[in-house]
């Protein structure tokens, strides 16, 4: 169970939206997958990834001890990062392959979960909160179309400020 809106977006509104959640709170966007060899010290995000998570800077420790490793075939194990009940924002690429832009959408699990009650004694509902601020800012600067908010770019940059309506649900 969980609240999801479906996003594509160019790479210049991807960190437009990663820059205005920031204005507002201490966050890391990171890889959900890492390799193998991954020294579970450090999270890190790269742009040659379709799987990112928008965590609170301050529950880093605790998504890091909850990855686990998982079996993607010979030699090639991953960590995934575990997103369950409000501990991060799912954010993923390339749902439906769109040749401008990719698909993909911002997922924010809901459904209750152990590690919630580790994650909200440090950032209480702030998970939930960076969500409901992304998606104001997709209503803000994107258009909707069906029900993906998509980059609305003019010759002149991105139209900001215009009213859009849609749900975040």
């Amino acid at each position: 169970m969980g609240k999801q809106i479906e996003i594509s977006l160019t790479q210049d509104d991807e960190i437009l939206l990663e820059k205005y959640i920031s204005e507002r709170f201490d966050i890391r966007v990171a890889n959900r997958f890492y390799p193998a060899s991954w020294d579970k010290s450090a999270l890190y995000k790269t742009n040659d990834t379709n799987h990112w998570l928008i965590i609170d800077a301050r529950a880093e420790e605790i998504l890091i001890e909850s990855a686990n490793l998982i079996d993607t075939g010979p030699s090639k194990d991953l960590w995934q990062m575990r997103s369950k009940s409000y501990s991060c924002i799912e954010w993923e690429r390339d749902m439906r392959p769109n040749p401008q832009f990719p698909t993909g959408r911002l997922f924010l699990d809901t459904s209750p979960g152990s590690i919630w009650k580790d994650i909200s004694s440090i950032s209480g509902d702030d998970v939930s909160k960076i969500y409901n601020r992304a998606c104001r800012w997709l209503k803000k600067n994107c258009k909707l179309t069906g029900r993906v908010w998509s980059s609305n770019h003019t010759e002149q940059g991105p139209i900001i400020g215009s009213s859009r309506r849609g749900r975040c649900s």
